[in-house]
C-alpha cells in the first residue's frame, strides 16, 4: 500500500536506526514493527510503500502515525533555517522525521541503549525479544516483538538477569515493567503532561536518567522540545551549534546527531 507524506519525506535506515534500533534492511525493504505488527516499508517518492501479513488498510493510519506522514515538517525546517549554523543541515538531511513510537517499546529500547551503540543495542533487544517476545514472520523474515510490560513483570528476575543485558538493565526493566503493569506509571497519560513533568515522572525510576527520559519524550510522547543526547555529546554540540531551538529542539538534535555521529 502506498501512503503519501505531507511535506518533504525521505525514508532510509540512516535516520531511522538511531531512533528505533531494530529496523533492518533486506532486499530493498526495511523491516520493523508498528503497533505490534511486523511490516516492511520502502521509499516511494514523497511517501512510502508498506506491506504486512494482514489487513493493510486497517494498519495504514498507524503507519502514518508512526512515521508522522500526516505532519508537514516545512514550518519546522523554516524555523531551524533561521539559525545560520543549523540551516545547512536542514537542507542536507531534508525529509527526515522524528518517529512516533509506542511509549513502552521506546522506553525498553532506550533502557537497553545506555552506554551502547546502535548495533549493540539492537543485539540486546533481539536477545530480550527472542526470549520473552512473540515470533512474527513476513515473507522470509522472522522477528520477535518487544515483550509487553505484563510479560516482563511476571518474569523471574534471576532468569532475566541470565540474559546478561549488562548495567543492571534487567533489574530496571523488571522494575519499570511492574510500575507500568500496576498503572503506577501510565506512559500514554504522559502525552498530556508538560515536557518537564513527563521527564520528571520518568526519571523518578532508578535506571532512567535524563537521556533515556528525553528519548522517550521526543520519540514517543510528542515532546518536541526534548534534546536527547549524552552530557559529553551535548557539551560538544552546544559549544559548536548552541541549542536554543525551543519546541524544535528535538529536530535540531537529530540533525546535529546525524551530522556529527552518523557515518
Amino acid at each position: 500500500m502506498h501512503l503519501d507524506a505531507e511535506g518533504p519525506f525521505t525514508l532510509n535506515l540512516e535516520w531511522i536506526e538511531p531512533q528505533a534500533f531494530r529496523w533492518k534492511k533486506r532486499e530493498g525493504w526495511l523491516y520493523g514493527f508498528v503497533a505490534g505488527k511486523l511490516i516492511r516499508v520502502r521509499d516511494a517518492g514523497g511517501g512510502l510503500e508498506f506491506e504486512c501479513d494482514g489487513d493493510e488498510a486497517a494498519l495504514a493510519d498507524k503507519v502514518r502515525h508512526y512515521f508522522r506522514l500526516d505532519e508537514d515538517v516545512t514550518p519546522i525546517h523554516e524555523a531551524l533555517r533561521q539559525d545560520a549554523k543549523i540551516a545547512p543541515l536542514v537542507d542536507e538531511y531534508i525529509g527526515r522525521r522524528i518517529l512516533r513510537q509506542d511509549p513502552w517499546e521506546c522506553l525498553v529500547s532506550f533502557i537497553c541503549s545506555q552506554r551502547a551503540r546502535v548495533k549493540g543495542t539492537a543485539t540486546l533487544l533481539k536477545k530480550l525479544a527472542e526470549n520473552y517476545g512473540e515470533s512474527r514472520t513476513l515473507g522470509k523474515v522472522t522477528m520477535h516483538t518487544i515483550p509487553k510490560a505484563k510479560k516482563l513483570a511476571k518474569a523471574d528476575q534471576a532468569e532475566l538477569k541470565c540474559l546478561k543485558l549488562g548495567l543492571d538493565r534487567a533489574s530496571t526493566l523488571w522494575s519499570v515493567a511492574n510500575a507500568v503493569e500496576s498503572h503506577e506509571l501510565d506512559l500514554e497519560a504522559l502525552r498530556g503532561f508538560s515536557y518537564e513533568e513527563a521527564r520528571k515522572r520518568l526519571t523518578a525510576y532508578k535506571g532512567i536518567g535524563d537521556k533515556i527520559a528525553d528519548c522517550v519524550c521526543l520519540f514517543a510522547l510528542d515532546k518536541g522540545e526534548a534534546f536527547p543526547v549524552d552530557r559529553n555529546v551535548q557539551d560538544a554540540l552546544v559549544k559548536r551549534y548552541g541549542t536554543a531551538h525551543g519546541e524544535n529542539a528535538g529536530y535540531a538534535s537529530q540533525l546535529l546527531f546525524m551530522s556529527e555521529f552518523v557515518e
